[in-house]
């Protein structure tokens, strides 16, 4: 569950992104997960201290976005491990790193500049 969990929430995070929302409190509680046409979506579901932004995310808004998700998201699971409710063996750090190595990995495969020789067009 979580593995799929954090590849779906580090997409959601690249499409706030992308769209210029700066969420201010990502956590796993203010986020709701669904299963859909098989596979898991997420969506925000507490907006709050969030805002929309014209001209869109600078990098230290969207990195400051990430600490806090990686730190709710944490220790939301070590909560969850503490009181007996979480599945053996999850490692809230890991889980938490695995969410943020999705949105880096896609967030570069969507944003990043890829340079292709004039005898490759066939990759355009």
């Amino acid at each position: 569950m979580y593995t799929s969990n954090a590849v779906v929430l580090g997409m959601l995070l690249v499409r706030l992104h992308i769209a210029g929302f700066f969420w201010g409190d990502v956590s796993l509680s203010n986020t709701l997960f669904r299963r859909d046409a098989g596979k898991f979506a997420a969506y925000l579901v507490d907006a709050e201290t969030g805002h929309l932004y014209d001209s869109g995310l600078s990098n230290g808004q969207r990195e400051n976005d990430l600490e806090i998700a990686r730190v709710n998201i944490a220790g939301e699971l070590m909560d969850l491990v503490a009181s007996g409710h979480a599945a053996p063996g999850v490692d809230p750090v890991a889980v938490s790193n695995r969410i943020m190595t999705a949105y880096r990995d896609l967030w570069t495969e969507l944003t990043g500049v890829q340079l292709i020789a004039g005898d490759e067009r066939w990759k355009i």
